[in-house]
């Protein structure tokens, strides 16, 4: 084990996060992308937290098609999409979803360098 290992499992993790985070809710803070554990907390210095899930198969709202594999990404407003023109890549459909009204797609997260 290295001395300088912090944590020997990180895949949930404690973030700042805004005060309106709820459980499920797809967060992201910086280039890293997680799934609310749980509703964000106010801590001792006023800001709120909350454990973000880095890992695993979350059905996230979209409102595009999806094939099995495709790319998915999350807009500056928080919306989950296959564009990826300046929008941070956060993983890949599981599902084919083949209408564009909204609907449920089981999406891998995938942490990515930006």
């Amino acid at each position: 084990m290295a001395n300088n290992e912090i944590y020997a499992v990180a895949d949930s993790l404690v973030f700042p996060v805004a005060s309106t985070v709820k459980s499920g809710d797809l967060v992201q803070v910086g280039q890293v992308i997680g799934v609310a554990e749980r509703d964000a907390k106010v801590g001792e210095n006023g800001s709120y937290y909350t454990t973000l899930k880095r890992s695993g198969v979350f059905e996230l709202s979209t409102l595009v098609t999806t094939t099995v594999g495709a790319n998915m990404y999350v807009t500056s407003a928080g919306v989950v999409t296959t564009v990826a023109t300046s929008n941070k890549f956060i993983g890949h459909a599981l599902k084919a979803k083949s209408t564009s009204t909204a609907g449920l797609v089981p999406v891998i997260l995938v942490q990515s360098a930006a």
